[in-house]
Formats: structure tokens, C-alpha cells, sequence
């Protein structure tokens, strides 16, 4: 993967972001652990998050800081950034950290997120990462984190590789673009 801009991946003028730099502009993020909360509305809430949060030693009797980590880019936790492996609590035990697993599994946020993530047995279609279609620090270009992984995730035939959300909060848009195969001109949902 390419280096990035992390400091424009993080702008809170950007459509969606992780809430580093300020709190989030969704009000509502259905899959967050208490005491994550999309805005500090109650004592204890965590709305804001620090660097540290993800990145950092994975062995929690080091030295704190980022003095080295055996996950890549220097993660607390494991985050499976390849296609087509198996789910499990410990390919997104870094995601899983803050956001329920039931939730994503549960199809509660995007009703095909479990299919994406898991696959499908019934067509022999192995899942992919939470990587192919989200980064984890910000998208300058849709909400959601939505930020194609250009190495799993092409334009579709007819060129087009976009996302489009219908709705404020909502489950619902469509995709334009070719993912294992699939073409999706458009795939709404």
C-alpha cells in the first residue's frame, strides 16, 4: 500500500473520518462498544481518540509508545489487511476493539457487510477485509470510510468505480465498480 496523507485522511471537513483530529460527523454509529460514543453526551464517553489507541506495542507489558508491534504498521491488535481470508475475532480483533463483531456480522450497519467480510460457501466466494472497501483513518471522498482498495476493488466495465449513499444515516446506496468478478453497474441496496 502506498504512503498517505494521514493528516488530510483526518481533516473533520472531510466526509468521514476517524475522530482524531474532533469528534465525528455521524451521530449515530450503530456498532460502537461503550465507552465509544459517536459524540461525548455523558461522563465517560469517548468520542475523540488518539493515535495511541490503535497504534502502539502489541505486547501491553512494553514500554508505551510505538517502540514496535509483530502486526504491520505498527498496530496494537491484528488487522487482516489481505483478500480472501477467513473471518475471525483476531483478523479484526483491531476493528473489534471498538465496534461489535454481532453488529458487522449482523448485517446491522450495511445489510451485505457479513457476506463481504465472510464470503460466501455457497458460490465458493471467499470474504475480503474490512481494508478493501474502508480505510481506517478518513476518506476525503465518501462517508463511511468508503476508500476502495484499488489492488481488490476495479472500476467497473464501464469505468466507473464509485460509491453513493442514499440517505442521511441510512443502510442504504449503491456501488459502481468490480469486485472478484462481480460487476456491480450498479449494485444498490
Amino acid at each position: 500500500m502506498a504512503s498517505t496523507d494521514k493528516h488530510a485522511e483526518f481533516k473533520t471537513t472531510n466526509p468521514s473520518f476517524h475522530p482524531v483530529e474532533g469528534e465525528g460527523r455521524n451521530q449515530y454509529v450503530i456498532s460502537l462498544k461503550s465507552p465509544y460514543a459517536a459524540t461525548a453526551e455523558r461522563p465517560g464517553d469517548v468520542a475523540i481518540l488518539a493515535c495511541s489507541d490503535c497504534h502502539g506495542s502489541d505486547n501491553p507489558a512494553a514500554p508505551g509508545g510505538p517502540h514496535g508491534s509483530n502486526y504491520r504498521g505498527l498496530l496494537r491488535l491484528h488487522y487482516e489487511q489481505e483478500d480472501g481470508r477467513p473471518e475471525s475475532e483476531f483478523a479484526y480483533a483491531l476493528c473489534y476493539s471498538c465496534h461489535e463483531r454481532s453488529s458487522l456480522l449482523g448485517n446491522e450497519s450495511f445489510p451485505y457487510h457479513a457476506l463481504h467480510i465472510e464470503g460466501s460457501r455457497a458460490a465458493n466466494q471467499p470474504g475480503t477485509s474490512c481494508f478493501s472497501c474502508h480505510d481506517a483513518h478518513g476518506s476525503t471522498r465518501y462517508q463511511y470510510l468508503i476508500r476502495f482498495n484499488e489492488d481488490v476493488v476495479r472500476p467497473n466495465q464501464d469505468g466507473k468505480l464509485e460509491y453513493k449513499a442514499q440517505g442521511v444515516a441510512s443502510r442504504h446506496g449503491s456501488c459502481m465498480l468490480n469486485c472478484h468478478g462481480v460487476e456491480h453497474n450498479p449494485k444498490s441496496y
